[in-house]
């Protein structure tokens, strides 16, 4: 057949075969508000899924107080406890192909804001009080959201 190449390749080892990638899927950076519950797992591409079991992950350098990598999956967990303006982190990924050390490396900025002022709304209003006593604009009410993060 025509544009079909049937030959196979020399043997490669697995090794070398691979060329796996790895990324947290959060657009550039992650922005999580102090106390808030963060669980971000990687999206692993061209690694498959018996070596894939056999991985390590560690990140540099050390993530806040209570934020953790899972140094099996690779998945960001916890709830940070403090403040911290945006930092980059290098995160490897480890492996052994055919008694081989392999690694793949993966950037992530990560920032923890204070999150910002919580609104009153209607729920939380004492039952004598009104809206407007209570000095809150009726659009601010037909808000959804009770907690904005800004970002």
């Amino acid at each position: 057949q025509h544009g079909t190449d049937t030959r196979r390749p020399a043997a490669m080892s697995v090794a070398s075969a691979l060329q796996p990638r790895f990324r947290y899927p959060v657009y550039g950076q992650l922005i999580v508000a102090v106390g808030a519950a963060v669980c971000v797992e990687p999206v692993i591409e061209g690694l498959p899924p018996e070596v894939r079991s056999l991985s390590h992950f560690s990140i540099s350098p050390s993530l806040p107080p209570g934020l953790t990598i899972d140094a099996k999956t690779g998945v960001l967990l916890g709830s940070a406890v403090a403040a911290m303006s945006l930092r980059r982190y290098k995160v490897v990924m480890s492996w052994k192909s055919e008694d081989t050390p392999c690694e793949t490396l993966a950037f992530l900025l990560l920032q923890v804001s204070v999150p910002s002022r919580k609104v009153t709304t209607p729920s939380t209003l004492p039952a004598t009080s009104s809206p407007e006593r209570a000095g809150i604009k009726r659009d601010v009410l037909s808000s959804a959201s009770v907690e904005q993060t800004r970002g």
